[in-house]
């Protein structure tokens, strides 16, 4: 379809613009380009493998606008440091993303975010010949000044899409037109994050964050606010400590051996719904045991290990 639209020889360009801009960035949050060539003709360059993206850690497929996973405060707070710090380093050199999603951002062994997928990317200055009504960029995610006119856009319009991403990790959802406070699908979000989303997803770009350092310095400063509220909800006292309940056999069934299971039927085996949430909650009881480097769960009877391995583990 872009072919028809466009030609191939305007993609060609396209994907060779797109390997020249990542080629002349260093940065731990952007994928880097290791060579380029070309094979009976058709241009390619050779990048890292990742096995992972943000939309596969929150279960966004092609159809956007079905629910998503929500993931922890820290870790949406994580990944969005990241990008944000990626997006300060390509605006620095001029560039304008225009495709910030939860696909574009790719995930390595240690959870490092790697903005990837440049083809719609703009140089500061750069004209781009294209059918008029050729929209740029991925529905929901796209600034509302993008859809209008992509050419005129500013880094702006990427802030935009990190805080619909931000939005869909922290509440499962996108944004409506309108859209519903994240605190309200959200107990761990109060007010202070309400505005800040607001900001960053504000239907006219003056109102939004100046810059990705900007936004990333507010981001820090809402951090530090969790942390210390999240101490304080931490503080249990004895009084408050749950009684010990007895495991009962019947109520668990435990198994020594591991299953293999399509992940279309887990959640007929494991009690858990479609997008792999628990249809029910336990109130674990741990209990370290120092020397052996285990935890027991009280309320289940299994152990487990204390920290995970050193380095990321493969299974065949």
């Amino acid at each position: 379809m872009l072919a028809d639209l466009i030609g191939l020889d305007k993609i060609r360009e396209l994907f060779i613009s797109e390997a020249i801009k990542l080629a002349k960035l260093r940065h731990p949050n952007i994928v880097e380009i290791w060579d380029f060539d070309e094979n009976d003709g058709r241009p390619y360059y050779v990048m890292d493998y990742y096995f992972n993206s943000l939309a596969t850690m929150i279960g966004e497929t092609n159809r956007t606008d079905r629910p998503s996973r929500i993931i922890k405060l820290e870790k949406a707070i994580d990944y969005t440091r990241q990008t944000l710090s990626g997006l300060a380093c390509l605006h620095h050199a001029g560039l304008v993303h225009r495709d910030i999603k939860p696909f574009n951002l790719l995930l390595n062994d240690q959870e490092i975010v790697k903005i990837c997928d440049f083809g719609l990317s703009k140089i500061r200055g750069e004209t781009v010949s294209a059918p008029p009504n050729l929209n740029v960029g991925s529905p929901w995610y796209a600034a509302p000044e993008q859809v209008i006119n992509p050419e005129t856009v500013d880094l702006r319009a990427d802030l935009f899409a990190v805080g619909v991403t931000l939005y869909r990790m922290l509440t499962g959802r996108l944004p409506e037109e309108n859209p519903v406070s994240p605190s309200s699908f959200n107990p761990d979000l109060d007010d202070s994050w309400d505005r800040f989303i607001d900001c960053a997803i504000a239907v006219q770009p003056k109102i939004r964050y100046g810059s990705a350092t900007e936004m990333q310095h507010k981001l820090d400063a809402l951090e530090e606010a969790w942390q210390q509220r999240k101490e304080h909800i931490c503080r249990v006292t004895e009084s408050r400590l749950l009684p010990e309940k007895p495991v009962s056999s019947e109520q668990f069934k435990l198994r020594s051996q591991p299953i293999k299971v399509n992940p279309q039927n887990a959640h007929r085996f494991f009690s858990i719904d479609k997008l792999w949430r628990p249809l029910t909650y336990l109130q674990n009881r741990f209990e370290p045991d120092l020397p052996a480097g285990t935890i027991t769960d009280r309320a289940t009877g299994m152990i487990w290990q204390q920290s995970g391995s050193v380095y990321p583990m493969n299974w065949q």
